[in-house]
């Protein structure tokens, strides 16, 4: 019996450092994903580029993705997660006046900052469109951390509905922002005034 449970607990030790390695490398794909779409745009993202940047084979890919859409799926997932840390470490003072039009503020930058990122999110559908309304979410609940670390007590519904419709407010400012190359004081100018319906 005690034969049993050790040769239990050595398959269950190999998978956990099976699962580990392949997470491992999973990451190593990602990040070099990552870095081409900051750098050069996601028109530069090919099985074959993501590879050469990771330093591995473009065949070796395929032993952790079925596919370049399921590797970008994964690179969506961590670019909302950069954008959710990038809006703590700029999280304003809860108790400020005005805490969560600065927080709306960080986000615009974070998009002003990182333009190819906005165009991967927005102008770079994968073919399972189930993904880009999921995506879509995504980045509204970065966005929304005002219900749960903006401010001090929970939003009023009023709160609340001004600040869902600044939002798409302002993702639609940031659309046309970035499909018509205007000036970013333009888009700041656009933005101060999408602000105003959080005074509403």
């Amino acid at each position: 019996m005690k034969e049993k449970h050790r040769m239990k607990d050595e398959l269950k030790r190999a998978k956990r450092s099976q699962n580990l390695k392949r997470e491992r490398m999973k990451t190593f794909f990602i990040e070099a994903a990552k870095e081409i779409v900051v750098e050069y745009g996601s028109n530069a993202l090919s099985v074959r580029s993501v590879a050469d940047k990771a330093g591995y084979s473009y065949a070796t890919i395929y032993n952790y993705y079925e596919d370049l859409d399921a590797l970008l799926w994964d690179v969506k997932q961590s670019f909302v997660k950069d954008l959710h840390t990038f809006l703590i470490r700029h999280m304003p003072n809860v108790i400020e006046p005005g805490a969560l039009k600065k927080l709306f503020r960080q986000y615009v930058d974070f998009y002003l900052e990182n333009p190819n990122i906005f165009s991967f999110f927005y102008f770079t559908l994968l073919d399972d469109e189930r993904d880009h309304i999921e995506m879509m979410h995504n980045c509204f609940i970065a966005i929304r951390i005002f219900e749960t670390e903006a401010l001090v007590v929970k939003p009023s519904k009023k709160t609340d509905a001004s600040a869902t419709t600044c939002a798409y407010a302002i993702h639609g400012l940031l659309m046309l922002h970035f499909s018509s190359d205007s000036a970013a004081d333009t888009l700041r100018q656009d933005l101060e005034n999408a602000l105003l319906l959080l005074d509403g």
